[in-house]
């Protein structure tokens, strides 16, 4: 089992990158690794998860834990673990993170140029149309369960799905799919169930966006996500047209969820997005694998 170090500035740390480290903890449990993760600190200095922002304090901690491989996240990170790169003999990974995560001062890789034969590079980012290798989950906990039904106002079928939602007495609201990032963040505040058809220009992508704040994604129609992925990404539910009677069971199975139910669904639709393109699949692209007992229960997760 390999020992992988992660390391991150904690002082003055806004709450989304604290809320992105315990994420990443939580999630690191469920592989095969010994994950230790080395924050440095103005005080409270233990040389074990806490250090002084300084080489000679990460080059004790680092071997201390004896890793085989250290992964680092953000600018002031990246180049305190890139100056002591040629000191060690264990990979090293450099992730980018949003201006947002950023201390107001913080170096912006002056030394890339220079170190990127040697260190490999991530970026995450918060906007779902970035090019970005990965993105990053919002630092919300959906709460507040209703029965809104999300509907793209672009979609070819959307006024077919919006009657389909009425006629079960559910209400819906229309999303608009060009919108900002920001701006769409404020549509599906209230919604908790999308429905999109896959003629919609980026379904898939959208999902994910969804899936991010807990709002699970019905795909209705026959096309099916690019080949080249579809091994490599968790899947929606399907349905074939909206005249398939399972669009309609959908519908009325998750106007009669339970809160619990509903909650598992928003815990499941956040996994999916995790496996997509956020923190599993970031594990996975390195190789990591899930632990026998993770992937245990993910199998019988959805067996009630």
């Amino acid at each position: 089992m390999q020992r992988v170090l992660f390391v991150w500035d904690a002082r003055n740390a806004p709450k989304h990158l604290n809320f992105f480290i315990n994420r990443f903890k939580e999630i690191c449990s469920d592989y095969e690794i010994e994950s230790r993760f080395l924050s440095f600190c103005d005080q409270d200095f233990n040389g074990i998860d806490r250090c002084q922002y300084g080489m000679r304090a990460l080059l004790n901690a680092v071997h201390y834990h004896n890793v085989d491989i250290i992964i680092s996240f953000g600018s002031q990170s990246n180049l305190l673990t890139k100056l002591i790169k040629p000191t060690l003999k264990v990979p090293l990974i450099c992730n980018n993170l949003p201006d947002e995560l950023e201390q107001p001062a913080s170096v912006k890789k002056k030394i890339d140029r220079v170190t990127k034969t040697f260190t490999a590079h991530c970026n995450w980012s918060f906007n779902f149309n970035s090019k970005s290798n990965y993105y990053l989950p919002p630092n919300i906990i959906k709460e507040t369960l209703n029965t809104c039904i999300g509907i793209i106002k672009s979609d070819p079928i959307g006024p077919v799905l919006a009657n389909l939602v009425l006629q079960q007495g559910l209400t819906f609201k229309y999303i608009n799919s060009t919108s900002s990032s920001k701006a769409l963040k404020n549509q599906i505040a209230d919604v908790d169930f999308m429905i999109i058809s896959t003629d919609v220009n980026d379904y898939y992508r959208l999902s994910n966006y969804a899936a991010s704040y807990g709002i699970p994604s019905l795909h209705v129609g026959e096309k099916q996500y690019a080949k080249i992925y579809k091994d490599k990404h968790a899947s929606y539910e399907r349905v074939t047209s909206t005249i398939d009677i399972e669009l309609i069971n959908k519908i009325k199975a998750w106007k009669g969820y339970s809160k619990f139910q509903k909650q598992e669904s928003v815990d499941e639709a956040r996994n999916i997005q995790s496996i997509n393109n956020g923190i599993n699949k970031f594990l996975d692209d390195l190789g990591f694998q899930k632990s026998a007992k993770s992937i245990y229960i993910e199998s019988f997760s959805n067996i009630s």
